[in-house]
């Protein structure tokens, strides 16, 4: 039976091999995750191409079907992230996407495509990728519902003598109730790049690099804690992510 045909913009965010010569990509869209059967995209005239490309954004025409993916037929490239793939650590930040979206989101989920969209704008700029990486963290956090506190105390909610986190008690702690909880204090940076984190990003805060070596720390902290509270195994790109950080 022949489908519905169907205009959709959206942001690859994964791909996997299907069949032969085809994949299957995930498109995140404003209304949620699309998957697209690109059939024989890895034949060498294909003009699907484009949609193998993590974090690019395109105008696709599609074929809609009561079961299954939707089947892609046209696609127009509006964003296009190739150029980060001259960079191993815009490579690096592309192949993190890739994953914490097949792990952690399903067909139909929620995606923060604005923000991530905004994410890899600045990403083809001069952004940097550490505190670019962070952002990203931090609205993959909302979008799956976990809320850290960084504007107070999480416990007390007072806004002063703040001295370390905890993402297991869901966010800040103060000189106060840190006595109530397992943990030291935390230098004053490490406490500064959690802030910024979570903060929304605009262009302002798009434009900001956080120190390099609290923000490792902070991205391997939030990852990790990530991983755990779905019971997943550790981020297997996120080792050459922080180490091109580290190098850049």
């Amino acid at each position: 039976m022949k489908g519905e045909e169907v205009s959709i913009r959206g942001m690859v965010v994964s791909y996997s091999p299907y069949s032969e010569d085809s994949a299957v990509c995930s498109l995140a869209t404003d209304e949620g995750i699309v998957p697209l059967l690109l059939s024989h995209v890895f034949r060498p005239k294909s003009q699907l191409k484009p949609l193998l490309l993590v974090g690019s954004e395109a105008n696709v025409l599609a074929t809609k079907r009561s079961k299954g993916p939707y089947q892609a037929k046209q696609a127009e490239v509006v964003v296009d992230a190739s150029s980060c793939l001259t960079s191993l650590s815009k490579s690096a930040f592309l192949l993190f996407l890739q994953e914490i979206a097949q792990k952690l989101f399903s067909y139909g989920d929620r995606f923060p495509y604005a923000e991530v969209s905004r994410i890899i704008s600045s990403l083809l700029g001069k952004g940097d990728v550490l505190s670019l990486s962070l952002l990203f963290l931090g609205a993959i956090y909302r979008s799956l519902g976990i809320e850290i506190e960084t504007s107070c105390c999480v416990r007390c909610k007072k806004t002063k003598d703040i001295v370390t986190f905890s993402l297991q008690e869901g966010g800040f702690l103060c000189h106060d109730c840190i006595k109530e909880v397992d943990g030291g204090r935390k230098n004053a940076l490490v406490l500064y790049v959690l802030k910024y984190a979570f903060l929304a990003p605009d262009d302002a805060l798009l434009s900001k690099s956080v120190p390099a070596l609290q923000g490792r720390e902070v991205l391997l902290v939030l990852a990790d804690y990530l991983a755990s509270y779905f019971d997943l195994k550790p981020f297997k790109s996120l080792s050459f992510l922080l180490q091109q950080c580290r190098d850049n």
